[in-house]
């Protein structure tokens, strides 16, 4: 489906004047790794670029810290351990009103895949599935495809199914179709994805 752009900026919700960041969504941004830091603080700063009330950045990585000094509106919490409990603990408070962008800079090791399984299962709060993440789910087909059939009810209640955007060589990845397949193909496999997966394909 192609929009205009007078259609986009429909979509789009007017902001009070006297609003602040109280006022709009906060974005969890989760990623980053010592050889990827700055894919995870690109992500945050997207976020922010485009109206966000609070933008933190959760991290495998100590050295976000570097950029989050001249950023002062995000913040930055770096993993150390129990990850899970952390990011569900501060989590909390705002879980209705919870935007989570899951796997720029990530890595594919064994704990961003046991973080990408533990999002898809316990948030169904609006969420952006992106690169190592979707390399994740390729590593692990069965979890991730159980973890997203089971919250086709709360989609039907009427939460948001999450959105995945892969490009073609992480797409190859998640259907083990070739990229020259998918290139000549794009829409029929993009939809046939989207049914069985039960996501949002961009």
């Amino acid at each position: 489906m192609k929009l205009t752009l007078e259609q986009i900026k429909k979509l789009i919700p007017q902001r009070v004047h006297d609003s602040h960041k109280g006022s709009f969504r906060p974005v969890y941004a989760l990623g980053g790794s010592s050889e990827k830091e700055g894919a995870i603080e690109m992500t945050a700063l997207a976020a922010l670029r485009v109206g966000c009330g609070l933008a933190t950045i959760y991290s495998f990585s100590d050295l976000v810290h570097v950029p989050l000094e001249v950023m002062f509106e995000k913040l930055g919490f770096f993993w150390k351990r129990k990850l899970s409990s952390v990011i569900a603990r501060n989590a909390e408070a705002s879980r209705d009103n919870l935007v989570i962008a899951l796997g720029p800079g990530l890595g594919t090791s064994r704990r961003a895949q046991k973080l990408t399984k533990f999002i898809l299962e316990n948030f169904h709060s609006p969420l952006v599935v992106d690169a190592d993440a979707l390399n994740c789910l390729s590593v692990t087909p069965a979890l991730s495809l159980r973890a997203l059939q089971n919250q086709k009810g709360e989609v039907e209640c009427g939460n948001l199914c999450p959105i995945f955007t892969p490009h073609p060589g992480e797409f190859s990845r998640l259907t083990h179709y070739s990229i020259k397949e998918i290139q000549v193909q794009r829409e029929s496999l993009s939809v046939e994805y989207k049914k069985k997966m039960n996501v949002i394909l961009v």
